[in-house]
C-alpha cells in the first residue's frame, strides 16, 4: 500500500503543481477572468486527484480486493501527498513578484466586482475593509498554509469517498 500511495500521491502532486504554474502564468494576463480561473483551478484539482481512483484500483488489482476503509485510507494518503505539493508550490509562487502581482490583481478584481454590485457605499466600504483585513491575516505563513490546504483537501476527501465506494469489493 505504501508504494502505491506514494506513487499516485506524487503523480497527483506533480500534476496539480504543473497546472498551478500554468494557471499562474495565464493569470499574469491583464484580461484574465478570475471567475473562470477559479473553475479551472478546481477542475485542475479534480484532474490531479483522479490519481486517487487509479491508486485504489491499482491496490485492488494487486491485492485482489479492497474494503471501503482500505480504499478510503489509500485515498486520504494520496490526498495528503498531493495537498503538500499544492501548498508548497503555492507558498513559493505567492512569495514571488508574479504571485504578489496576481494577488493584487485578484483584490482589484474583487473590488471592481463589489463596486458594480449595486450595494450601498457603506456596505462596499465595510466589505473592502474586511477583505483588507483578510489579506493581512493571509500574509502570515501559517494562515496561508491552512487556507491553501483547505482549498484542495476537501476535494480529495470527496474523491476518496466516491472512489472507495465505487471500488470496494462487495461481499455476496
Amino acid at each position: 500500500m505504501k508504494r502505491i500511495t506514494i506513487r499516485y500521491g506524487l503523480i497527483g502532486g506533480l500534476i496539480i503543481a504543473g497546472l498551478m504554474v500554468i494557471s499562474g502564468i495565464l493569470a499574469r494576463d491583464s484580461d484574465y477572468n478570475f471567475s473562470i480561473g477559479q473553475l479551472i483551478g478546481y477542475a485542475s484539482m479534480i484532474v490531479a486527484l483522479s490519481t486517487i481512483f487509479f491508486g485504489i484500483r491499482s491496490y485492488k488489482e494487486e491485492m485482489g480486493e479492497v474494503s471501503f476503509v482500505q480504499g478510503f485510507k489509500i485515498g486520504l494518503i494520496i490526498t495528503l501527498i498531493a495537498s503538500v505539493f499544492y501548498v508548497a508550490v503555492w507558498m513559493i509562487y505567492s512569495s514571488t513578484a508574479a504571485g504578489v502581482e496576481m494577488m493584487d490583481a485578484y483584490f482589484a478584481y474583487q473590488e471592481d466586482k463589489l463596486r458594480s454590485s449595486g450595494k450601498s457605499a457603506a456596505e462596499i466600504d465595510e466589505q473592502l475593509e474586511s477583505m483588507r483585513s483578510m489579506m493581512e491575516r493571509y500574509n502570515h505563513p501559517v494562515v496561508k498554509i491552512g487556507i491553501t490546504f483547505l482549498e484542495i483537501f476537501p476535494v480529495g476527501l470527496v474523491i476518496s469517498l466516491i472512489s472507495a465506494l465505487i471500488l470496494r469489493t462487495r461481499r455476496s
